[in-house]
This record gives structure tokens, C-alpha cells and sequence, in this order.
């Protein structure tokens, strides 16, 4: 069964833009590195550790859930939601490929998953009119 996740494409959604045009996703982390050879979220929690040994347990806790979803959590075939703020629509698309690192798709977010946009974009007003169309039946 395929999940849906929703990914905030950087800061105040700026690079949604660059997720269009790479047909991609992308999260930074940038300090972590390849997590290509990493093997389960174990050994993810040991790394990150290792590189953010003064986080708060809170904020530990926070970023880890979202670099582990990402790097194991996700698969091909998941669908896909992010934000464009100047449309007021949702990117939508389907993950077509596994973790990589890359950093040649979004500048210094090398953390991606592949993705095929949908054509149409879900315009946020329409959401909106069919949620106060069901509320008033």
C-alpha cells in the first residue's frame, strides 16, 4: 500500500520551483553526507548523533523522525504533496525512485528522491470551496 507524504520544499517553500524542474524532492542535511550506505534507522540515529551531539532531545527527536522517513520511509510509488506559497497550489506527483544523493539536482538539498509531477496542479482555493461545499450539506 502506497503512503502519502507532503515535503516542504525549503525555506517558505522556495525551491518548489527547482523540485518541478528536477522532477525531484529533496530534503538539506546537508552536514550528515551520502546516506546511501547507511543500513537502517539504527545506524542513522548513530550518525546523526554523531554530527548533531548538542540537539535537545526534542529537536533530536523532530529532525531524525524526518531524515529517517525520508532515507527509509518512503518508496517508489508513494504519492507526493508540496506547496507553491506565490500559486497558492500543491505540486503533486508520484516517487518514481529510491534514496540518492545528489548534488546537481537542488543546491545544497543533495538529499532526493526522484518524483513524476502530475500535469495539473491542485489549486488550494477549489480544496477550500469543496470542504465548505461538504460542510454545508
Amino acid at each position: 500500500m502506497s503512503e502519502f507524504w507532503k515535503i516542504v520544499a525549503g525555506p517558505q517553500n522556495s525551491l518548489i520551483r527547482d523540485f518541478e524542474e528536477s522532477s525531484c524532492v529533496a530534503v538539506g542535511w546537508t552536514q550528515m553526507g551520502d546516506l546511501t550506505d547507511i543500513e537502517g534507522p539504527e545506524e542513522l540515529e548513530l550518525h546523526f548523533d554523531n554530527i548533531y551531539p548538542d540537539f535537545n532531545a526534542k529537536r533530536r527527536g523532530l529532525q531524525l523522525a524526518g531524515i529517517q522517513k525520508f532515507r527509509f520511509g518512503m518508496s517508489p510509488g508513494d504519492r507526493v504533496i508540496s506547496y507553491n506559497p506565490n500559486t497558492r497550489d500543491y505540486l503533486w506527483g508520484t516517487i518514481t525512485g529510491d534514496y540518492q544523493y545528489n548534488s546537481a539536482l537542488v543546491p545544497e538539498y543533495n538529499n532526493v528522491r526522484l518524483v513524476d509531477w502530475c500535469i495539473d496542479t491542485l489549486d488550494t482555493s477549489l480544496l477550500v470551496e469543496n470542504v465548505e461545499t461538504l460542510m454545508a450539506s
